[in-house]
């Protein structure tokens, strides 16, 4: 990067300066890069005359939780000039609703200038959605915007998102560099993007804050060690590498021994990265740094460990990425001089031509991405394929936000799953279709403890979990012998319901329900495939989740002992949780049979442990949940209609209830799921006291308070 003239601006006012600049300290929650406004670590924007290889902007995603009434942000040195920066061209301050959480957004709730006096209220909206602590943004000091949290940044999963947008409106103002910081009481990423970093030292306004016993002659003690830390959130459980692309580490030391190499897995010209088109990068390769007129070196422009001493934090600039498990992969050889290069880990074979280093594994979590050796006023850039997350005050990773959510579309590619059961089991998980186990993977068998997760994936041809999957038994051994049958049924899952619900007091409402609704529900999924199912053998079923999308599935579905925890569809991306959403206004046919999931609250006594059965108790065990306390809501999924293919199968189902922690039975509750009991088919009858069935008869237990439910509309979810 070709920053000679401010470096040596930097220098002598530096030297000959003497004052010491206060910097106050404030209480900050997540940050990016750091919270700490005295360890000279920035995110930075710069001109294009200063070499930079990102963009003009960079873009932050934020998000807080559904029940969260306001988003505080915080920008750290939003001006430009005085302290931390170069020049006086102002950054530009961007916040837009972004319910999509990908930066899509374009409703713009505010926008604040870094130099210009802003209004301190919305002045457009009434009432304002937002305020600020002051009209200019200080210099070395934090500006605070206040937002109050509306409906256009609401995810469909609830929790609220923002994308803020910094931008240096006019890039090709000459030698302008300007550094900030940002935090927020909200969870805090960097969509995957070329973004700069810098630890500024201009004069001696940063010099004695990051020397602050540099007027006793002190140039040792230092706010700034020569690390910056990022943090990284893998996700994708099917790629088998992981790269980050550094940019302008400017790899090459003054005395030209330490020099930067060509990458052999980087392409060489004329690649260039996409996202680095139009910026002043030059092709990866042995770097250049010739006409550099600061302290030379053969690819490095600044050279590392350059004169004056003040500027340098030696060794060498190099990085490691540390996995989640611990394992650190050194990059001891970064980009030169206005280059980009890719440092890639794979579980592949190796082959140097196509990876840095080789890995065992890559398992999810967060990973560690750790600079040492970064000099001071030298503008680097990354690129990293996956979230950055922000930090906490201690500079331990936040937690990454929820993801956003979208209905299920075009079947479900992947789910994680969470046993919930006592006593540990060995399982095999089989997706409707396919005669091979899709959990584990391979055969054999997998042993799953209360409290394990673990995770299938479709293995249709398009990548999805096809439309059931069936979690078995299989503790006496693989899934064996005689287990497979023609599908004859060419799931076109009609679900005619031919019963036409003639209850007649055939079912355990024990009333003459002539509810004669015929709801044939011509749910026609018409995947004629004839391949073979696994039908269990000599196993047998624990759990069933349907896949298609035709019925409630997501984050909080249950059956058996099995919940979802996560997963995603073909089309829709990242599954929102079973909730229930209120019937748009002036719906008056609020339920729509089947009633496939329900929300109660517990109104008893004393703790419980409950088992929900898709009918009469003995029929299939929908759900085992315990140590359900009083107040306590409690969400059971996966019912069915009344299908007389299933045994014990039947409008009412039947909750057994059980002292917590025992096999003490209190005794049962059941509800009716055809809709046609008046007490439970309405967002009127929210808070009902439910549990004995369609014709309130006695014996059940009826502490149970409406909470809401799924039907085959819309549903009801109660305030």
């Amino acid at each position: 990067m070709n920053n000679a003239l401010i470096k040596i601006t930097a220098t002598v006012a530096f030297l000959l300066g003497s004052a010491v600049i206060s910097v106050p300290s404030t209480a900050a929650v997540n940050c990016l890069p750091t919270c700490n406004p005295t360890d000279a670590r920035m995110l930075s924007l710069a001109g294009a005359d200063l070499s930079t290889l990102e963009g003009d902007f960079i873009f932050a995603i934020l998000s807080v939780p559904a029940a969260a009434t306001t988003l505080d942000i915080g920008v750290f040195d939003g001006d430009t000039g005085g302290t931390w920066d170069f020049g006086s061209e102002p950054l530009e301050f961007t916040l837009f609703a972004d319910p999509t959480g990908d930066g899509s957004g374009t409703q713009v709730i505010g926008q604040w200038l870094g130099n210009t006096a802003n209004p301190t209220t919305d002045p457009v909206n009434a009432p304002p959605l937002w305020t600020t602590s002051a009209a200019i943004m200080p210099d070395n000091d934090w500006f605070d915007i206040s937002v109050t949290t509306s409906a256009a940044a609401q995810s469909a999963s609830g929790p609220f998102f923002y994308a803020l947008r910094v931008r240096l409106p006019n890039s090709a103002i000459p030698n302008t560099w300007s550094n900030f910081k940002l935090r927020t009481n909200a969870s805090l990423i960097l969509k995957p993007q070329a973004f700069s970093f810098t630890a500024p030292l201009f004069g001696p306004a940063e010099g004695f804050i990051i020397y602050p016993n540099a007027g006793s002659g002190d140039l040792t003690t230092t706010t700034y060690d020569g690390t910056f830390t990022y943090y990284i959130q893998r996700v994708p459980p099917s790629t088998t590498s992981v790269t980050v692309w550094d940019g302008d580490f400017d790899f090459g030391d003054a005395a030209n021994l330490s020099l930067d190499t060509d990458d052999p897995d980087t392409p060489g010209a004329p690649f260039i990265p996409a996202w680095a088109v139009g910026t002043t990068v030059n092709s990866e390769g042995i770097a250049s740094a010739v006409g550099c007129l600061t302290e030379g070196s053969l690819t490095g422009c600044p050279a590392d460990d350059r004169s004056p001493g003040v500027f340098q934090r030696p060794p060498n600039v190099t990085y490691t990425i540390t996995d989640s498990n611990g394992v650190v992969y050194p990059n001891d050889n970064p980009s030169g001089n206005q280059e980009w290069e890719q440092f890639r880990i794979s579980t592949d074979p190796f082959d140097r031509n196509q990876m840095d280093s080789q890995a065992a594994s890559l398992p999810e979590g967060v990973y560690k991405v750790e600079i040492s050796g970064l000099d001071l006023s030298n503008l680097n850039a990354w690129r990293f394929e996956s979230d950055t997350l922000c930090v906490k005050e201690d500079g331990s990773p936040c937690d990454p936000p929820p993801p956003p959510c979208a209905a299920c579309d075009g079947k479900v590619t992947d789910l994680t799953l969470q046993y919930t059961g006592t006593d540990p089991v060995e399982v095999q998980v089989f997706q409707k279709k396919v005669s091979d186990p899709i959990y584990p993977t391979g055969g054999g068998t997998a042993t799953l403890n209360n409290g394990d997760t673990f995770t299938i994936v479709g293995v249709d041809m398009k990548g999805t979990l096809g439309t059931e999957v069936t979690i078995y038994d299989a503790s006496g051994g693989a899934c064996t012998s005689g287990s497979f049958s023609k599908d004859k049924d060419k799931d076109k899952d009609k679900d005619k319901d031919k019963d036409k619900d003639k209850d007649k007091g055939k079912d355990m409402d024990k009333g003459k329900d002539k509810d004669k609704d015929k709801d044939k529900d011509k749910d026609k999924d018409k995947d004629k495939d004839k391949d073979k199912d696994y039908d269990g053998g000599n196993c047998t079923v624990l759990a069933t989740f349907h896949t298609s999308c035709s019925q409630p599935i997501g984050p909080g579905a249950t059956s058996g002992d099995f919940v979802v925890v996560s997963g995603e569809s073909r089309n829709g991306g990242q599954l929102c949780p079973i909730t229930y959403q209120p019937p748009p206004p002036g719906d008056t046919t609020a339920c729509t049979k089947p009633i496939s999931a329900v929300t109660m609250n517990w109104d008893g006594t004393q703790d419980v442990d409950i088992k929900a059965w898709d009918g009469a108790v003995g029929s299939s065990l929908v759900a085992t949940i315990n140590a359900i306390s009083a107040g306590q809501d409690v969400t059971v999924s996966g019912f069915s209609s009344k299908d007389k293919n299933i045994p014990g199968s039947g409008w009412d189902k039947v909750w057994e209830i059980f002292a917590a922690g025992s096999t003490t039975k209190l005794g049962e509750s059941v509800f009716h799921h055809s809709c046609s009991d008046t007490e439970m088919n309405g967002p009127e009858d929210c808070g009902n006291r439910l549990g004995d069935g369609k014709n309130n008869e006695p014996g059940w237990i009826n502490d149970w308070l409406l909470r809401g439910y799924m039907d085959g509309g819309t549903g009801v979810s109660c305030p």
